[in-house]
């Protein structure tokens, strides 16, 4: 199975849109998950008010990260660099919380839900020059291995044995929002900085009444609509044109799903950051956005949606220094994904495409702005996993002796990784080949750019990471032009070089300027 190259391919390819709409459970907002974002920068306009304590005093604290994980089990922290500053990594969670104020959106038939669901997270990664913000969506129905974890109270206190042993967690694969559930946020955190290798700073936990006070209190927020949307799950029925969004309409926007272009979470991640973008335009665009006078009451508001490890003072701090950024510098972008297979235990989930993940949480690691460029009125870049991240097998399949090595020889001088050479099961092929697991999507796309045939693919369902090419009898060499090679980032973690090439991140983006038409 090869995985598909547009978001409607989460959707079973024979056909199975029924089954899979049941088996998802509902994605709730992400948009309020900008709040979080937004609240860092507004809650720096009130710096000068006199009421600022009391601001700040509503929003809830909890415990560092260190104190919960543990500083000796986290990756290291970059050093600044040399031109000063420090880049800083949030992990922005949208709460499903149904308790207290958030009571109304409980569901109107079936039990109450008394626990806390993490339904949307993004890292937030803030350049140390100051002058760009990038925003990684990580799918919530993703497969990811959870580590253990402490276990924590409803206050994000770690929780003792009566002996005072601490507690933990065992580890576990699942679904990436589960990780909140097991150990709060912190959790989720040690998660993230495990399979990325990225230390993060700061947690932000946002709830339901966030987008709504927001939305509210900016007046609405304006997107234009490229046809008529009408969505009977949750609602929302907007014409063609301009719309201003605003209070539970802004709500039904970034819930809805089912009905709409593509029925599944990718796209509606799509619809969330446009969401978003314009959220982030009308505030920064707002004369009274930084007066702390006329923007008290939402100030207060919301602050008073807002969860973090982190003090009044850091707050401040932090929003102070990206308060002014270019919103052509606020760039979004999402995982990537590939669904699991029919057959496989997490069938209708997701699992993360390795070879691009890796590229792009390398880019945040080493604290490069991703930079989207118009195509198709979409910004996207080009996809390109470089050389060096690509580990092949190759295999004779015709009667020349020793072509596999000569093949392998000429493959490692144009920088591919070889893991051994032999001989077919069954010689003579007809067809050069390449066997790829899914999770190497774009891998396989490099070592085929690289043939000057165009090799058959062929989905290898086994667990390993090594691409196999087996040498056809219609093999012609390698492609007269080599990839691209381009600047050294840092190596990922376990990686055994410090400097691997890597080619343009070809990880769809968006940013905050821009204005294009929302497909429902």
């Amino acid at each position: 199975m090869k995985r598909p190259a547009s978001p409607r391919s989460l959707l079973d390819p024979l056909g199975e849109e029924a089954a899979y709409q049941r088996s998802m459970r509902r994605r709730r907002i992400a948009g309020r998950v900008l709040v979080g974002f937004l609240a860092l920068v507004v809650l720096a306009g009130a710096v000068a008010a006199a009421g600022i304590h009391n601001i700040l005093s509503k929003v809830r604290h909890q415990p560092s990260l260190d104190t919960v994980i543990g500083a000796t089990a986290r990756p290291s922290k970059a050093p600044p660099p040399a031109s000063g500053g420090s880049p800083e990594n949030i992990l922005v969670l949208g709460v499903d919380s149904r308790l207290g104020e958030n009571s109304s959106f409980q569901p109107t038939t079936g039990p109450a839900q008394t626990e806390t669901l993490s339904d949307t997270a993004i890292l937030v990664h803030l350049s140390a020059d100051g002058k760009h913000v990038t925003l990684v969506s990580i799918p919530r129905d993703s497969v990811v291995n959870i580590p253990s974890c402490r276990r924590v109270d409803a206050n994000g206190q770690p929780l003792s044995d009566s002996a005072g042993n601490p507690l933990y967690t065992k580890p576990v694969q699942a679904l990436f929002n589960e990780a909140i559930q097991l150990g709060g946020p912190a959790c989720s955190v040690k998660t993230l900085e495990t399979l990325t290798g990225i230390y993060i700073d700061h947690y932000l936990e946002i709830d339901f009444e966030g987008v709504i006070k927001m939305s509210n209190a900016l007046g609405g927020v304006p997107l234009t609509i490229c046809s008529p949307i009408h969505d009977a799950h949750t609602g929302l029925n907007l014409p063609a044109g301009p719309v201003l969004l605003k209070g539970q309409q802004a709500l039904a926007f970034v819930r809805a799903r089912y009905g709409l272009t593509g029925g599944d979470d990718l796209h509606r991640i799509q619809r969330q950051q446009q969401f978003m973008a314009a959220m982030v335009r009308k505030a920064l665009s707002t004369s009274n956005f930084f007066d702390p006078v006329h923007m008290y009451e939402f100030y207060s508001a919301v602050a008073g949606s807002i969860t973090t490890d982190m003090s009044s003072s850091q707050l401040i701090n932090l929003a102070m220094r990206y308060r002014h950024i270019n919103t052509q510098n606020i760039v979004f972008a999402t995982v990537p994904t590939y669904p699991a297979p029919k057959g496989d235990k997490w069938y209708y989930h997701l699992y993360w495409s390795t070879d691009e993940a890796d590229l792009l949480f390398r880019y945040i690691r080493d604290d490069q702005p991703l930079n989207a460029t118009p195509s198709g009125g979409h910004n996207v870049a080009t996809i390109t996993v470089p050389p060096s991240e690509v580990t092949v097998e190759v295999l004779n399949g015709t009667a020349t002796n020793g072509l596999a090595r000569q093949v392998a020889d000429q493959l490692a001088a144009e920088g591919f990784r070889i893991a051994g050479v032999g001989n077919a099961s069954s010689i003579p092929v007809a067809k050069t080949t390449i066997s790829y697991p899914a999770s190497r999507t774009d891998s396989m796309k490099t070592l085929a750019g690289a043939l000057a045939v165009t090799p058959q693919e062929t989905l290898d369902t086994s667990a390993s990471n090594v691409l196999v090419l087996t040498i056809g009898t219609d093999w012609a060499g390698l492609a007269a032009s080599s990839p691209t090679p381009s600047p050294a980032l840092s190596a990922s973690p376990g990686s055994p070089s410090a400097t691997p090439s890597l080619g343009p991140l070809g990880v769809p983006t968006t940013n905050a300027a821009d204005t294009q038409c929302v497909q429902g």
